[in-house]
């Protein structure tokens, strides 16, 4: 689980410079940095501090373990997000405006607008949408929802679901 949030305009060689602190402080034998990496790095999420201290960590095990903090499974997708932002990397608009197939998005808004003709006429023509998933990096639990997950997130976004959200099956 991400415990940071990237600031609105990450800088790349500031995250380099986390990972090399990070390094120094496995270096120093900081238990800190042994509970970081215990936490976000696979290879050490149940390792003592003296395994992961008795471990040569490299600049990559540390930028991974970075890039998870942040929510990333790892630095390549970290570094795509601030180099080639996209739509769904736009992280300060709500989930469902960060869809990028349109044809998910148009489920989502008929789900949202309690249009249940529309709805199921949509998902006649789309039937592949009910197990579809939308990829989210970088932030919260919402990461990988399919559409029921946009329904049950729907008082989230909106603040209470369509009256008629029974109906949609």
């Amino acid at each position: 689980m991400p415990v940071r949030r990237l600031p609105s305009n990450p800088n790349l060689d500031h995250l380099k410079y986390q990972a090399k602190d990070l390094l120094k402080a496995h270096a120093t034998r900081n238990p800190e940095a042994a509970q970081r990496l215990r936490e976000f790095h696979p290879r050490f999420n149940r390792a003592t501090d003296a395994a992961i201290f008795d471990t040569q960590l490299s600049l990559s095990d540390a930028q991974l373990a970075i890039a998870r903090e942040y929510g990333f499974p790892s630095w390549a997708r970290l570094k795509k997000h601030i180099e080639k932002p996209t739509l769904a990397d736009q992280l300060n608009l709500p989930h469902h405006k960060r869809i990028e197939d349109v044809t998910f998005r148009r489920a989502v808004e008929l789900l949202d607008a309690g249009d249940v003709i529309g709805l199921r006429a949509h998902l006649n023509q789309h039937p592949n949408l009910v197990h579809q998933h939308v990829v989210f990096e970088g932030g919260n639990y919402f990461r990988n929802p399919t559409l029921l997950e946009f329904a049950a997130e729907n008082p989230v976004r909106h603040g209470t679901l369509p009256g008629n959200i029974l109906e949609v099956r």
